[in-house]
């Protein structure tokens, strides 16, 4: 998955706009944001940036997460299955 399919899934997911979705996949980008200060500190941006709730940011966090595990266990699974989609 690339940064756009990200955005792309993500915003299908959390119901945010592509252009707040970019906001969040460069917030994800700049924090190590699997240890839980690198949590935190995504969430405190996301607060400030997207003037959402602590609660709207905290239930955003997790499905970003759960999107890069979900394609982290697909490419485990299946590390020589191609990307491309067939049409």
């Amino acid at each position: 998955m690339n940064k756009k399919e990200f955005i792309t899934k993500l915003s299908d997911v959390t119901g945010y706009q592509l252009e707040e979705c970019e906001k969040i996949n460069r917030i994800l980008e700049s924090q190590f944001f699997l240890s839980q200060k690198g949590k935190q500190l995504v969430i405190e941006q996301l607060i400030e940036q997207l003037k959402i709730s602590e609660e709207n940011a905290n239930v955003l966090y997790n499905q970003s997460i759960e999107i890069i595990k979900n394609e982290i266990k697909n490419k485990w699974k299946h590390p020589f299955r191609s990307n491309k989609k067939d049409k």
